[in-house]
This record gives structure tokens, sequence and C-alpha cells, in this order.
């Protein structure tokens, strides 16, 4: 199925005025075709996660099972409606290298995604603004009960979606000092990361909801403001050895669905990677490393078991696999 023509032209200029100072910055657009699981994929039918209420409900009816800290019926699937995503992109940064083997550099970006795709709104942020997402519940017959309500939900609609736009902006940056150490070798010592000011996802009624240090209304997704990686680097032909920490800083945690209700914070998170890699096989290398090396656990988060199946954590914001051990090997060929 064809989704029409898109031109995506981009303009970049980069200018040295000193041979310490390069600026640079580019403008230009971005086209995504939604996939074809994304147009067709069939209608499934399933159920929320666990713990959901309606809000209209079960204040009055109190009702387990049907109202109440209970499950509903969703359907997924494919919309042969879908419209491609188009983006707007604007960088704008700058490296600079004081003395030799130090160098900085700083890129700030903002992107404006249209159209963006969507597997449906999360039953969770449905479910928190009925009135707004009314369109995707479907309701049964009226109760005898409760005639003055509304009737038992029946079905949440999760179907793929063009949710609107995405408006996100942020500043990379990334500072690296090579250390030479005689017949020791070289040190490298790097500091990289990415910070983001904005992160604003459309709502189905026009308004955004942010996503920078707190769980997104509309995607159920986090990002984090601030992600770092701190690594310090050893080099002496033909042996490589790397330590990395990585961090991401703590955002506000969404309401749990039993007693009590308050709001909460997650913790930072941050990991330790190491690696040791020997090329001193012609045309071959070879790597060794553990990624999570002090078996950090992700932490404990409301939204895991809200905005997912997967509860106790956020699978988009920490890693459940634990300490892992890797052997890499690699042959040019020449």
């Amino acid at each position: 199925q064809g989704v029409g023509r898109s031109t995506t032209p981009k303009l970049s200029l980069r200018w040295q005025p000193v041979p310490a100072l390069l600026l640079r910055g580019a403008v230009g657009k971005g086209f995504r075709a939604p996939s074809l699981a994304d147009l067709f994929s069939p209608t499934t039918t399933g159920v929320s996660l666990q713990g959901l209420t309606d809000p209209i409900r079960c204040p009055t009816t109190e009702g387990p099972i049907r109202d109440c800290q209970t499950q509903f019926a969703t359907t997924n699937g494919g919309n042969e409606a879908l419209k491609p995503e188009t983006a707007q992109n604007t960088t704008l940064g700058l490296v600079f290298e004081p003395v030799k083997g130090a160098s900085v550099s700083l890129d700030f970006f903002a992107i404006h995604v249209k159209n963006a795709i969507s597997n449906g709104v999360p039953a969770t942020s449905i479910l928190a603004e009925p009135a707004k997402y009314a369109a995707s519940i479907t309701r049964g017959p009226v109760d005898p009960a409760f005639p003055a309500l509304l009737a038992p939900i029946i079905n949440i609609d999760q179907h793929n979606l063009n949710l609107g736009q995405v408006r996100l902006a942020g500043l990379d940056f990334d500072a690296r000092w090579k250390l030479p150490a005689g017949e020791l070798g070289q040190f490298t010592l790097a500091l990289s990361g990415t910070y983001f000011s904005k992160y604003d996802t459309q709502n189905p009624d026009g308004t955004f909801s942010p996503g920078v240090d707190q769980v997104n209304n509309s995607t159920g997704g986090v990002v984090p403001r601030l992600k770092t990686c701190q690594s310090l680097s050893w080099s002496r032909r033909p042996w490589e050895s790397t330590i990395a920490v990585n961090w991401q800083k703590g955002y506000d945690d969404i309401s749990a669905t039993l007693p009590p209700f308050a709001t909460r914070q997650v913790s930072a998170c941050s990991t330790a990677d190491v690696q040791v890699a020997y090329s001193g096989l012609k045309g071959v290398k070879l790597a060794l490393g553990v990624r999570n090396l002090f078996n950090q656990d992700p932490p404990y988060s409301n939204a895991g078991g809200q905005t997912s199946f997967q509860s106790g954590y956020d699978q988009q914001y920490g890693d459940p696999r634990g300490r892992f051990i890797y052997l890499n090997a690699s042959h040019a060929l020449r």
C-alpha cells in the first residue's frame, strides 16, 4: 500500500574560524512510512494490565471484578488509515580542542515529529481521563442495579494510531582527554551524555503531556532528563581495556493501583561495564566483556505492571537481565 511521496531535504553548515574551534549546524526534514505490521496486523483480543479501575463507576458500585481493581477486555491491531510520520530536525553545535588530545563537543537538537505512530494509548492513561479518551472506551448495556451510571466497560481500544505530535529538544555532550603514558601505553578519560529539556507528546484532544522525568500520559514511557556515561580506557598494542559507568536520573513515578496511592520517586540507576580486547592476530580482534558488572537490579517502579506487563520495574528505564558476560570475535578481510 502506498503512502504518498516525500521530499526530505537537509542543509548543513560547518565553519572553523580557528584550528581549535569548529562550529556546525544542520536543518532538515524526516519521513517514516508506517510498516506493514503497523498497517495490517490482525485485530486480536486480550486483557489490560491488572489492577485497573473504572473511575466513573467504581466509587459507587465498589464492584471488584467488573469495575474496581480488575482487568478490562482490549482489542489490538493494525490500522490501514495510518499516515506517515514526518519530522523537522535542527541541530547546532561546536567542537573545541583547547590542547592536543583534549576535546569538548556540545550539540543542541530540536525535533518536531508529526503523526507519530503509537500502539494505542495505554489503558492506564485512558482510565485516568475517561472523558478525554471516551472514543477509546466501549460500554455495554446499562446495569439495572445502577441505572443512573454509565454502563460497565466491555472493551478498551488499543489499535495503532497516529497519536499526533512529539516535540523534543535537548543537548548532547562529549568530553575526552587522551593521556600518553610512554611505555605504559595511553589512557583516555571520557564523559558523554544527553540532557533532555523537553519531550512532549500530543494527546488525541490536542493537549500535550510532558515526558521528561515522569511517565508520559500518552505513551506510558519515561525519558530521564539526564543520562551519562563515564569511562576510563587504556590501550597498548595489541591490548585495549575499558571500564564505564552508565548513569541516568530518577523520575516521578505514577501512583500505585493499591493503597496507599501516594506518588513516589524512582531512584537514579547506574551500572558498570568492563571490556578487554586483543588484536594481536592478523585481521582478528577478540573482546571479552561484562555488562552490569555488579549485577544491579533496576529500581522499583509503579509503572511496571501498569504501562507494561513486566511488574516491578519500568522496562524502558531499567534492564532486568542483570550481569552477563559476552565474547566477541571479528575478522577484517583485506
